[in-house]
């Protein structure tokens, strides 16, 4: 095999291995998109305004994207209770300043 075919083989390779890394990775995006509008939603539909909510959703979804990796790497829900918890203060704060 030439030279020339050889490393376009090997590049053909390489873009086919990359496709479903790209696919996982646009699918992940929406997936948390979806999820912080939807947080979003539920912050102004119980008095946040919308930039607070916008700010809250994207805090909320990290903590707890967060905790579930914490916790199923290791095999403990501890991460997710905490998180649960200051979500709670958090939110319960943004109220009380109102």
């Amino acid at each position: 095999m030439s030279s020339d075919k050889r490393l376009l083989r090997e590049s053909q390779m390489a873009r086919d291995r990359k496709a479903p890394k790209i696919c996982l990775r646009k699918a992940c995006e929406e997936s948390f998109y979806t999820l912080e509008n939807i947080y979003a939603e539920k912050l102004i539909e119980n008095g946040f305004t919308k930039e607070v909510a916008q700010e809250l959703s994207a805090i909320i979804l990290a903590m707890i994207e967060g905790a579930i990796t914490i916790s199923v790497t290791q095999k403990n829900y501890t991460d997710l209770i905490l998180v649960s918890k200051q979500i709670g203060i958090l939110l319960n704060h943004y109220l009380s300043e109102k």
